[in-house]
């Protein structure tokens, strides 16, 4: 067993300054940082921070929106706001150190952890517009002149301070180090496991703390020591904080041990390969009476291959691993503050292959762990003398010492099983009320109920709510080629949703209920036959990823114009004439694919969408671009725009305004 002191962590000063509308800062220095908005709730975050020789790091703020807290003696700390969801933003800092960014998967009703460790800043320096060089024994940077502007595009009439940290992957601590996961966007959209080769931070500011770029045209040489037996070449690929993404820009070539890349801006940029997951790695994760423990996280960190992965148990206390073959890595399950002993493992030689490590135990009981827990909305309740909640960790049967309490009264139970209980009360259960468990005096929250139903039946198979399939991590229910030709309204119920795959049916319409599912981030709605959206359809607000391609849409769905987060959408093979100008509102729009349709002109706004990186528009009617094209030019990577009515002048045109694209005529 390894347990980590953690007498500081509950002491810790929690330090925060709440905005109105839950706008928060984020960390930087003295300049006042961009906005991010955060949603809060009540789940509970721990973890370790340690520095490059793994040595615990007290005094490092650790944020999460608006919530900060510091590390102890031991490098603990404990954020106690957070919402349940995926990829969670959690940001590390230190002064003298290269901040970094991870990111949680969050459950509300189990611990969660999540581990860090920073690595002193190696070297600063000051610049004028003439540029300069920084170099050390294992990195060098050297920015060209040219001058430098502030995030609105204005000159820096003022000297520019560069601060530059090297990560090396032959450091102790380089995996914990590193931002983000090991995963990237590929220039041609699609997502991949990446294995490191190094990586670069550098950070320009003037002397108020505020950051600035390299001025449009100017570039800069990075170099960084490379690991033996490095390839010649290997892709590129720089951090975006607010998406949370590594993403695929440029190419790095090696050169006397050194990989150097030419970069055209300034972020943490990475030196790295992409790798097939061509193997799993499957097993248990136990405590030390034999139970299963769910919700502990399988820690792997790759030793062939520079990479860490990371999966959570199951209610059984299975967990996957997506993995190479032949992989030698280090292999830990973590538990709130406890964790297992550490497995070096090698996976088969054989792709395919899926490689039983057995059962990993944590010396822990997790009835010491894990509080009583009711979740906020219930499973079953039907309004008379009997009901049906769902919580968890009440044991397999009522133990010595649980009491169930309705509006604060003890409740006789007629079945405890698992973590669903059926109870009667004499004289009637009242339509609306509050249930508790009381666990030897340690009580769960207090919970509202009310009648409801959290289950639904669609193509003859019953979902419920809180015990849906989990792919990657989260709830995803695939409903491919089903031949369906309608969605019951009861979907609404299956409010955990992140992701739900409607392609290939024969769908007209969708329930009213649809918007209920706030909780969605991917949606495939592809090869059906939408000629519209449910008017609450745009209440899915959290929606990442859209694909309505091959459908009957003639008019661009106005129920999708104001989604902030959506980044990629797909309206490829539908009959759509024409753009809106508030297209410009889909501001994180990075992937957008509406080839195949009757379009004769792109609006003016299209240039607004800065963070667009690929645009496919090809097979339409149009004949000319909008002049604002040309703004996208350094943003938009590629242009699908064949099987249009261009003339060989607008062609010369279009290519003119942009250069840095590469067009697919």
């Amino acid at each position: 067993m390894k347990k980590i002191l953690f007498l500081f962590l509950f002491l810790l000063a929690i330090n925060s300054c709440k905005k109105d509308e839950g706008d928060i800062v984020s960390p930087g220095d003295e300049f006042t940082p961009k906005i991010i908005t955060e949603t809060y709730g009540n789940a509970k975050l721990v973890g370790f921070v340690k520095d490059k020789s793994g040595i615990p790091l007290a005094g490092v703020t650790v944020f999460f929106g608006e919530e900060k807290t510091t590390t102890g003696s031991d490098g603990g700390y404990q954020l106690n706001t957070l919402s349940a969801g995926s990829n969670k933003r959690i940001w590390f800092q230190k002064s003298g150190f290269a901040s970094t960014q991870k990111l949680a998967n969050i459950r509300e009703d189990l611990p969660n952890r999540i581990d860090a460790s920073l690595f002193p800043i190696d070297k600063t320096g000051k610049m004028n517009s003439d540029g300069g060089k920084i170099e050390g024994k294992d990195f060098s940077v050297e920015i060209k002149p040219g001058g430098f502007v502030y995030s609105d595009g204005s000159v820096v009439e003022e000297d520019v301070t560069a601060v530059v940290t090297a990560f090396l992957t032959n450091e102790d601590e380089f995996l914990d180090a590193f931002p983000g996961e090991f995963r990237g966007t590929r220039e041609n959209g699609t997502e991949t496991a990446i294995e490191s080769f190094g990586f670069i931070d550098v950070v320009l500011k003037v002397k108020s703390g505020e950051p600035v770029q390299l001025a449009d045209g100017v570039t800069a040489v990075i170099k960084i020591k490379a690991p033996e037996n490095s390839p010649t070449t290997i892709p590129m690929w720089h951090y975006d904080e607010d998406k949370a993404q590594w993403i695929e820009e440029g190419v790095g070539k090696l050169d006397n041990g050194f990989y150097t890349a030419e970069v055209s801006h300034f972020t943490k940029w990475n030196w790295d390969r992409p790798y097939e997951e061509t193997s799993k790695i499957v097993g248990r994760v136990i405590d030390n009476d034999g139970n299963p423990i769910e919700g502990a996280s399988v820690v792997q960190k790759g030793i062939t291959y520079k990479f860490q992965n990371s999966a959570k148990t199951n209610a059984e206390g299975e967990f996957e691993l997506l993995t190479p073959e032949s992989n030698e890595s280090e292999i830990e399950a973590q538990f709130d503050i406890y964790g297992s002993t550490i497995i070096n493992y090698t996976t088969s030689p054989n792709k395919g292959q899926v490689n039983n490590i057995g059962d990993i135990k944590i010396d822990v009981s997790i009835d010491n762990i894990i509080e009583p827990f009711i979740f906020d909305t219930l499973f079953y309740i039907t309004i008379g003398q009997s009901a049906k909640i769902k919580g968890k960790y009440f044991g397999e049967e009522k133990r010595q010492g649980y009491k169930l309490l309705l509006n604060g009264n003890e409740v006789a139970t007629k079945t405890w099983e698992n973590d669903l209980i059926e109870f009667v009360v004499p004289n009637g259960i009242q339509e609306k009320g509050t249930i508790q468990v009381d666990r030897d005096g340690i009580l769960s929250k207090e919970v509202n109920y009310e009648e409801g139903d959290w289950s639904c039946e669609i193509d003859g198979v019953v979902y419920n709510n809180y015990d849906l399939p989990i792919n990657k991590g989260i709830y995803h229910l695939s409903l491919y080629n089903k031949s369906l030709d309608k969605i019951p309204n009861c979907i609404g119920n299956l409010h955990s949703l992140v992701k739900l795959s409607l392609d290939r049916n024969k769908l007209t319409t969708l329930p009213e209920s649809f918007g209920n599912l706030q909780n969605l981030s991917i949606l495939s709605l592809g090869y059906n036959k939408f000629n519209n959206l449910p008017e609450n359809f745009g209440n899915l607000q959290n929606l990442v990823e859209l694909d309505l391609s091959d459908n009957l849409l003639t008019t661009f769905p106005e129920s999708i114009i104001n989604f902030q987060n959506l980044q990629q959408l797909h309206l490829a093979s539908n009959g759509i004439s024409s753009l809106p100008e508030s297209i410009s509102n889909l501001q994180s729009l990075s992937n957008f694919g509406i080839n195949n349709n009757q379009l004769i002109s792109l609006p003016e706004s299209i240039g607004n969408l800065q963070n667009l990186m690929f645009l496919s528009i090809s097979r339409n009617q149009i004949s000319s671009l909008p002049a604002s094209i040309q703004n996208l030019n350094g943003y938009l990577k590629r242009l699908y725009i064949g099987g249009n009515n261009f003339s060989e002048e607008e062609k010369a045109n279009i290519e003119k305004w942009l250069p840095k694209t590469t067009i697919y005529w």
